[in-house]
C-alpha cells in the first residue's frame, strides 16, 4: 500500500484504528518518529501510560511543526493561523479564520477531520461559505464570532444534514436563532453550546424534569416544540467540558 493509500484510508475511515497502524507502518520507511508517535498515541486512547505521553510529547515538541507545516502549509503554519488538536497521531481539531480555512480546504484529504472552528470575527456569509467548502464536517465551533440573529439564518441553509455539534457560545445571539435552529431540518443535531448569548432559557431546569425525562413545564413561546428536538433540552448554558474519546464517539455516523 502506497503512502497516498494508506492516508485516504485513515481519512475516509476516521473512527477505525487499522488505518491508522496501517499509515503508520507505510510511513516508517521515511519518517519513523511519525509511526512511532501514531502508534503510541492510539495506545494512550484506550490505556495511560506516563513514560508513553513524555514520549509523545517529545516527538511532538521535536516534530510538530513539520508535520503541521505540511498539513497546513508554511505560510499559514508560520503565522500561526492555525489551532489543532491531535488525538491518536493525527490533527483532528482545527482553528483558524474563515478565510484561512477556505483557502486551506485540501485538509480534509489530508489529515481525519473531526471538528473545524472559526476564529476572528465572522459574518453569516462567511460561515456559510465555510461549511459549503467542508461537507463532511460534524462538529463545528462559532463562538465569539459577533454574530447576531440573522447570521444564524444565514448560515444554516448551507449546514450540512449530518451537522451533530453546534457552538454558538458568546454571540449576540437571542431566542430568534434558536427559533431557526429548531425549525432547520437537522436531524443528527445532539449538542448546542448557547452561553454568553442574551437569550431567554427555552428549557427547564432540573427541577421542572419529571421522572420519564420530559419536561413539565416549557415557557410558552417554546410549547410548539416541546417533544423536539432533543438537543434543545440539553443545550448548554453554562461552559461544558468532554472527555474527548467520549466526545469523537458523539460523532460517529
Amino acid at each position: 500500500m502506497s503512502l497516498d493509500e494508506a492516508l485516504r484510508a485513515v481519512v475516509h475511515h476516521p473512527f477505525d484504528d487499522a488505518p491508522r497502524l496501517a499509515y503508520a507502518h507505510a510511513v516508517e520507511a521515511t519518517d519513523p518518529a511519525r509511526a512511532e508517535f501514531i502508534r503510541l498515541d492510539i495506545g494512550l486512547a484506550t490505556t495511560y501510560d506516563a513514560e508513553a505521553r513524555e514520549r509523545t510529547d517529545v516527538l511532538l515538541a521535536i516534530n510538530g511543526d513539520r508535520w503541521l507545516r505540511d498539513l497546513v502549509g508554511a505560510e499559514d503554519h508560520v503565522e500561526r493561523r492555525f489551532r489543532t488538536c491531535w488525538c491518536k497521531g493525527f490533527v483532528e481539531i482545527v482553528s483558524a479564520p474563515a478565510d484561512v480555512l477556505l483557502r486551506s480546504t485540501s485538509l480534509v484529504e489530508r489529515t481525519p477531520l473531526l471538528e473545524v472552528g472559526v476564529s476572528k470575527t465572522a459574518s453569516g456569509r462567511d460561515l456559510a461559505q465555510v461549511f459549503t467548502a467542508f461537507p463532511e464536517v460534524r462538529s463545528w465551533g462559532c463562538t465569539s464570532l459577533d454574530l447576531v440573529n440573522d447570521d444564524v439564518v444565514q448560515f444554516l441553509r448551507a449546514v450540512p444534514k449530518h451537522l451533530t455539534v453546534l457552538d454558538l457560545s458568546d454571540n449576540h445571539l437571542t431566542n430568534k436563532a434558536l427559533h431557526a435552529l429548531i425549525a432547520a431540518d437537522l436531524p443528527h443535531l445532539q449538542w448546542v453550546g448557547f452561553r454568553g448569548n442574551p437569550a431567554d432559557h427555552p428549557r427547564p431546569g432540573p427541577r421542572d424534569w419529571d421522572g420519564t425525562g420530559t419536561p413539565s413545564h416549557w415557557p410558552a413561546e417554546f410549547e410548539p416544540w416541546q417533544s423536539k428536538p432533543e438537543w434543545l433540552a440539553r443545550m448548554a448554558y453554562e461552559e461544558q467540558r468532554f472527555d474527548y474519546l467520549d466526545y469523537r464517539e458523539m460523532l460517529r455516523p
